[in-house]
């Protein structure tokens, strides 16, 4: 028995079973769609939510680091005699007490500062280990480049980063290093990790060594042998945004058993929802066996039916809008859509072109090679036309006899230009001939157009008024060419 034999042919049960079975297989499809639908759109939200996150961290890390180097610039400026005082007496603990006051009114989260010389030697001695190996090659780079990068520092105090500036006193030049705590930092990537999330920021250059999480430096992280990610991690990871002028990445993971916990529970949901399913589709089928097959047969005949009238009223439809010769819009319909086209520029304010074009010495051609031959060449050019003119928001119809226009959506005059260009060349391939043409052996078109950015001032009618006379100066000039409308 084959599958599309008519239901009406088939015993009632056996036909209810067929459905049952399609009902079946097409609700586990629909249910299998839907989950998977549902769980990507899960995985999109957090990975959307990720992106978001990663990219404000970033940026406000940035906007934090570029506002402690500004500061510790106002800094300098208004303390450049301390400054330069102690670049020259570097010994002075009086003047270093000093400006490590007036440094922490500035920036309370500093733990240490120093002066260095352009070669990158402190210039005072390094009394507790404040300046680390890390801290001197970032020195160098920014010595040689002008640009500092800035990356966290493990040094024997503490987890930190640093701010360099360069100042001038006496005409000597000097770079001014201050190192900061993390936990700045920290707090804010705290203050932003939603649940089931973890961020960090990450050393890319570094093979994703680890620089800080939420609770801190990486010395917070036990039992860990290695402070790099590890491949679990990097296969969790949602999102990452680079921090400008640093070494950091802000990096989103989610936790590891989110997903699989949101997938578990999506099986369990719908696995119940498909026996509730069955149950309803199990009773429906003991009622269905109990319908007459008269009925069914009667339905389907009137369904049919309808669709014979659909059909025919489809048919009628395309007749209405189309020219019966060239299958092209005609004038009727083409006014609706013209004017569909006009309010829709009314709201967008993009440019439209109206373009007439006429066939050159067409009665001419219909004297010396008769009507059926003019029809095939009408034939020939509309064919023609609908190729060329095919965007989204072309409209190409049957104007009158050999008359046809085209409007042209979010089209300004280069574009117009190149359109009506294009066309003619094609139509010159065509090589139709027209031995009573005067502008040559054969068949080619004059062109009109106006390019209009729809308004409440003007009108349908009036655009393709002004297209229309940029046509008759086309004819009067010689034909085979195009004329814009110049007012």
């Amino acid at each position: 028995m084959s599958l599309i034999e008519p239901v009406s042919s088939l015993s009632i049960k056996k036909a209810v079973n067929l459905y049952t079975i399609v009902l079946f297989l097409s609700f586990g499809i629909l249910l299998y769609w839907l989950a998977v639908d549902r769980y990507q759109t899960f995985i999109d939200s957090h990975e959307d939510k990720a992106s978001n996150t990663t990219k404000v961290v970033a940026f406000e890390i940035h906007k934090t680091l570029r506002e402690k180097r500004r500061i510790i610039d106002i800094f300098i400026d208004s303390s450049i005699e301390l400054i330069g005082e102690l670049s020259e007496y570097p010994d002075d603990d009086d003047i270093r007490e000093l400006l490590t006051e007036r440094l922490r009114k500035y920036q309370p989260d500093f733990f240490a500062f120093n002066i260095m010389d352009q070669a990158g030697v402190p210039v005072i001695g390094d009394f507790e280990g404040d300046v680390g190996e890390l801290c001197l090659q970032d020195l160098q780079q920014y010595i040689k480049t002008g640009e500092q990068h800035i990356r966290l520092h493990p040094n024997n105090n503490a987890y930190h980063y640093d701010i360099v500036s360069t100042f001038t006193f006496n005409e000597v030049r000097r770079i001014f290093f201050v190192s900061f705590y993390t936990d700045d930092i920290s707090d804010m990537l705290k203050s932003v990790q939603s649940d089931s999330h973890s961020l960090i920021l990450i050393n890319k250059e570094a093979n994703n060594l680890i620089e800080l999480t939420a609770d801190g430096s990486r010395k917070t992280m036990s039992g860990r042998l290695d402070f790099r990610m590890n491949g679990n991690e990097s296969f969790r990871v949602l999102s990452t945004a680079k921090v400008k002028g640093s070494s950091w990445h802000v990096v989103d993971m989610r936790s590891e058993g989110l997903f699989k916990d949101y997938r578990n529970k999506i099986i369990t949901e719908y696995t119940i929802a498909f026996y509730v399913f069955s149950i309803i589709v199990l009773f429906m089928r003991h009622i269905l066996l109990n319908q007459d097959e008269k009925r069914t047969a009667a339905e389907r005949q009137l369904q049919k039916n309808n669709n014979k009238i659909v059909e025919l009223n489809n048919q009628l439809e395309l007749l209405s809008k189309t020219d019966s010769l060239t299958g092209m819009y005609n004038r009727r319909y083409f006014d609706e859509m013209i004017n569909l086209e006009w309010n829709r520029g009314l709201r967008s304010h993009n440019p439209m072109a109206c373009i007439l074009f006429d066939i050159d010495y067409f009665k001419a051609y219909n004297d010396f090679y008769g009507h059926q031959a003019g029809d095939s060449c009408i034939k020939s050019i509309a064919t023609l036309m609908k190729d060329t003119f095919r965007r989204a928001g072309d409209i190409v119809a049957r104007y009158g006899g050999e008359e046809f226009i085209v409007v042209m959506a979010d089209c300004d005059d280069t574009g117009a230009v190149a359109a009506i260009e294009n066309f003619q060349r094609e139509l010159e391939k065509l090589r139709i001939p027209h031995e009573g043409a005067r502008s040559g052996e054969y068949i080619t078109t004059s062109a009109g157009f106006y390019v209009q950015v729809p308004s409440r001032d003007e009108s349908v009618e009036g655009m393709i008024r002004k297209a229309d006379q940029a046509l008759y100066q086309a004819k009067a000039e010689g034909r085979n060419r195009w004329v814009k409308f110049s007012g």
